[in-house]
């Protein structure tokens, strides 16, 4: 009993503060995709905040296994990896301390796992207005963004609160024609 409380308690703090992720195959014969739409609807409405939306991918192939879907549906496996990237680099810099190398190096990390135009954008609004990110290597831009970020550690809240929005806003690839 109390373990089922503690769990409980866990995953409605972690549902209050992550918008949950539901992929589900369109194949699936052990849970009908026919159920896809009601979970949804049920981790949307989960606590009446209309910021807290349920992101939801439905590749036409997979089956009940998470990996298949992936291997199966590029555009869903890469949805999958932007939004972990995005989620775990939110937590980073809500807790964001200038003196760790560790906490540096994942940082680095999941700038360079975000979807391009993305990094790009946040470049663009954190670092020299004049400098021109066109053509410049991810790996650059997510070093020059950590080393602001380290600098100035107000930004890191303005970028978690951008991933959160991209999030919510069913992470939309807009991605521009200068890239």
């Amino acid at each position: 009993m109390i373990q089922t409380l503690r769990f409980q308690f866990i995953f409605k703090h972690f549902l209050a503060t992550f918008v949950p992720r539901l992929v589900w195959a369109q194949d699936d014969k052990e849970s009908s995709f026919e159920n896809a739409s009601g979970w949804a609807e049920a981790l949307a409405v989960r606590d009446a905040t209309p910021s807290t939306v349920a992101v939801l991918r439905d590749p036409t192939q997979g089956g009940h296994d998470l990996a298949r879907m992936l291997r199966k549906d590029e555009a869903c496996a890469t949805d999958v990896l932007s939004f972990v990237a995005a989620a775990l680099l939110m937590c980073e810099l809500r807790r964001l301390d200038p003196k760790s190398e560790v906490q540096k190096n994942r940082l680095l990390r999941l700038f360079e796992e975000l979807p391009l135009y993305l990094t790009h954008q946040f470049a663009r609004q954190r670092l020299k207005e004049t400098q021109s990110f066109e053509g410049t290597h991810v790996d650059d831009l997510a070093i020059a963004l950590v080393s602001h970020l380290l600098e100035e550690v107000e930004s890191a809240v303005e970028i978690a609160t951008s991933l959160s929005e991209w999030i919510n806003g069913d992470m939309p690839s807009l991605a521009s024609a200068s890239e």
